[in-house]
């Protein structure tokens, strides 16, 4: 158990989950995590020597009194087949799903006059439509249909989604690195915002005159969404 988590050790013993994109970066580090609280973790991406490379390397770091294991499948969340194939296959060697996390994304690093149509449809096509496909077959037709019916169980309450909030800090930072175009973010916490902002900032060219400016809101504050 990694001396940094805030979580207690075992907490999700036995449970299942699927990480997009979880052989590098950030779902590398989430799968990682989940696999120190006991959390079996399919992994999955278009590049099967990446995933298979990840998982040895994990592996070795599951402490040998975890019930956890690390599975990587390949597939590549466009393609609506290799999804359900994705599902089915994590169903099939663990006969259940508990945590989808859609970490799988990508963009390109280009000022928006330079990006291609078919850039824009392939950034598109894998973070709105990727996502799209995997919560809706692995919540609603695998979860439910395939291990909840078989199991009794009439209501998707079992089921917790995660949606990884990844890429929208990529997009700030390429909004603020790239475009060139100031930016404000917002949130309930101030200090999480001053801390992102400072981040950021650190990363905006010297010739760019981009900024980032914290604002605290609560987006369900009418008064607060009007002043901020």
């Amino acid at each position: 158990m990694a001396a940094s988590s805030v979580f207690k050790a075992g907490l999700f013993n036995h449970k299942v989950a699927i990480v997009t994109g979880g052989g590098t970066g950030i779902g590398k580090a989430i799968t990682s995590e989940l696999l120190q609280l006991g959390c079996s973790v399919v992994i999955s991406s278009r590049k099967l020597d990446r995933l298979e490379s990840a998982a040895e390397e994990l592996t070795q770091k599951i402490p040998s009194s975890s019930p956890a294991k690390v599975t990587p499948i390949q597939c590549n969340i466009r393609n609506e087949e290799e999804v359900k194939n994705l599902m089915a296959s994590t169903l099939k060697l663990h006969g259940r799903i508990d945590f989808l996390v859609n970490n799988g994304g990508g963009q390109f690093s280009s000022p928006v006059n330079l990006m291609s149509a078919k850039g824009w449809k392939a950034v598109i096509d894998t973070n709105l439509n990727g996502t799209f496909l995997c919560c809706k077959e692995g919540l609603f037709i695998c979860s439910y249909n395939a291990w909840m019916k078989d199991h009794g169980v009439g209501h998707y309450n079992n089921i917790i989604k995660i949606l990884c909030i990844t890429l929208h800090c990529l997009a700030v930072s390429n909004i603020t690195h790239v475009v060139g175009c100031s930016v404000v973010i917002s949130s309930r916490k101030l200090d999480r915002l001053e801390s992102a902002a400072e981040e950021l900032t650190q990363k905006i060219p010297s010739s760019s005159p981009a900024k980032v400016t914290p604002i605290q809101c609560n987006i369900r504050n009418e008064e607060e969404v009007t002043v901020s």
